[in-house]
């Protein structure tokens, strides 16, 4: 079965393993499928090599689905449709990160301590160096982990100890 490009590509933002996905729609069946696949159409289970691919910790891609409740009108036969997806960060993650960072109280800011019982005594100075060189910047550090994934998550979680803090600070001064 041949596909169309469509005219204008078609956004569908869904829910997987946890990740908030857009997915962009570029070629389908039937060229109404603009109409049809939305949010509640697509169904994860015609997903599954974007879900393989969330298990090889890939952010984006490419995919093909075939639908498992729309069918074209004319030959009813299922809609088949591509295109490429990504992960959307989530904005809660984010705005929680971003509360911490303007508002954090002394005992919740991340230390050469907090550093040192992360990433051990050596590398521990180093990264709180590099944080304290960089101005105390998330993005900074993020870039200097670059595609060093443990060291970077390793940041992540320490950061998101200190939000927990925080947060647990602001709830009990509410």
């Amino acid at each position: 079965m041949e596909t169309i490009i469509l005219e204008q590509p078609k956004e569908v933002r869904i829910r997987l393993l946890g990740h908030d996905i857009l997915l962009t729609i570029t070629e389908a069946s039937d060229k109404e499928v603009g109409e049809w696949l939305n949010g509640c159409t697509v169904d994860s289970d015609e997903l599954g090599h974007i879900q393989s691919e969330l298990c090889m910790h890939h952010l984006c891609g490419e995919f093909e689905a075939v639908s498992m409740h729309l069918y074209s009108l004319r030959d009813r036969q299922p809609v088949r449709y591509n295109g490429t997806w990504q992960i959307i960060p989530d904005y809660r993650q984010a705005a929680r990160i971003m509360m911490w960072k303007y508002n954090y109280a002394p005992a919740e800011a991340l230390t050469s301590k907090s550093f040192q019982d992360t990433y051990g005594e050596m590398l521990g100075r180093h990264f709180y160096g590099k944080w304290v060189s960089y101005e105390k910047s998330i993005e900074k550090m993020i870039g200097y982990f670059g595609r060093n994934l443990t060291a970077g998550q390793k940041f992540i979680d320490m950061i998101m100890r200190n939000v927990a803090h925080y947060e647990r600070r602001i709830i009990y001064e509410e």
